[in-house]
């Protein structure tokens, strides 16, 4: 099961949940193992401020993908949303095609959330927009965030993340890092980042 700590709050609630929950419920009963879907999702964030909403939607998908037997794959068409606006809705998908999104923030069966990849001074503001799409961390929680599969972070990132949680009044714990991580945290001034060894 994921973990359910009050700090993942997405903006919005999914009126799909409960029906994505029956139709899985109803595969299930059927004697299959579970659900498979494809889903269009260039509709929806056509609108900037609609996008901000999808980023929350997708990780609630996500979230219920993990806790329940349902794979979906989503696609949206660069060519009616613009090549800058993708890599706003693949960060939050566990996979993506190619090089969308130099980083990925999925849900995680340990933590909160999960941040895999690669995130430089030039993905630092990206990464923290789309932690604020998904609600994490609310005002005055603790966000676990495994980055055991975290390829890179640079410190101007780490500092990005910690004045972001720091204005939230809450704080980020970063799960199994990169032994990097532990070294930059050293050397820098952070107030609400922490670093949690296994």
């Amino acid at each position: 099961m994921p973990a359910t700590n009050p700090s993942v709050r997405p903006s919005a609630e999914l009126p799909e949940l409960p029906v994505l929950a029956a139709m899985d419920a109803e595969a299930l009963e059927a004697g299959y193992r579970g659900l498979r879907m494809f889903a269009n999702g260039s509709g929806r964030p056509q609108d900037p401020g609609q996008r901000a909403e999808q980023v929350g939607y997708e990780h609630l998908l996500d979230r219920f993908c993990l806790a329940h037997p349902v794979t979906m794959l989503c696609a949206y068409d660069s060519g009616l949303l613009g090549d800058a606006a993708v890599p706003e809705l693949a960060c939050v998908h566990r996979l993506a095609r190619g090089e969308l999104s130099p980083f990925h923030l999925s849900a995680a069966a340990q933590a909160d959330i999960a941040l895999a990849g690669a995130v430089d001074t030039l993905d630092a503001a990206h990464l923290v927009t789309a932690l604020e799409r998904i609600g994490a961390p609310a005002p005055g929680e603790v966000l676990q965030i495994d980055t055991s599969a975290l390829e890179f972070i640079d410190h101007r990132t780490l500092l990005a993340l910690d004045q972001y949680a720091a204005h939230r009044r809450a704080t980020v714990v970063l799960q199994s890092a990169p032994g990097i991580v532990a070294r930059l945290m050293k050397l820098i001034p952070l107030r609400a980042l922490r670093e949690e060894r296994p």
